[in-house]
């Protein structure tokens, strides 16, 4: 069996194991995008974004901002997105470890309320469409997974691999 061969089939049987998950690209970036199977805390959507291959969102601007608002709608009320304070009060960084250079947050966001607040939500239906709050781990939510293209131009590969799964 050659080496395209090989790797065809490592995709399929990946791609096998992702068929709940109905991916959406983003045409600006090229990334994927989805919502987890079902709402959790913090730390189980967290889980199925790694599962996945991915990270929960991480948004980089207000095109991409409004574009997960646009296409997510479904997703509830809010949804986690991949971005807290929990290593640093007051320092907020991405899960994919992106620098955090664009924010949303609504109104007095984010406040720490009752001092535990590290994680972040983004609304979808309910109050302004797109802004974010922090809320501590235990709300259940569902959450936006991002899937970055894992073939870059030059790598020496045959081919692009874009389920986000190791080759």
């Amino acid at each position: 069996m050659n080496r395209l061969t090989t790797m065809a089939l490592i995709i399929l049987g990946s791609c096998a194991q992702l068929a709940p998950a109905q991916f959406i690209v983003n045409p600006a970036n090229g990334h994927r995008y989805t919502m987890t199977s079902s709402s959790g805390n913090l730390y189980t959507v967290r889980a199925e974004a790694a599962a996945l291959g991915g990270h929960l969102v991480a948004i980089n601007d207000a095109a991409e901002n409004a574009w997960v608002v646009a296409n997510f709608q479904g997703a509830g009320p809010s949804v986690w997105i991949g971005l807290s304070d929990e290593v640093t009060e007051g320092v907020f960084l991405w899960d994919s470890g992106e620098p955090f250079n664009y924010a949303n947050w609504g109104l007095n966001e984010p406040n720490n309320y009752g001092g535990n607040e590290d994680f972040v939500e983004m609304t979808i239906s309910v109050a302004v469409p797109g802004t974010w709050n922090d809320l501590d781990y235990a709300h259940n939510r569902r959450g936006i997974v991002e899937i970055p293209p894992t073939w870059l131009p030059g790598s020496g590969e045959d081919f692009v691999l874009a389920t986000g799964i190791n080759s």
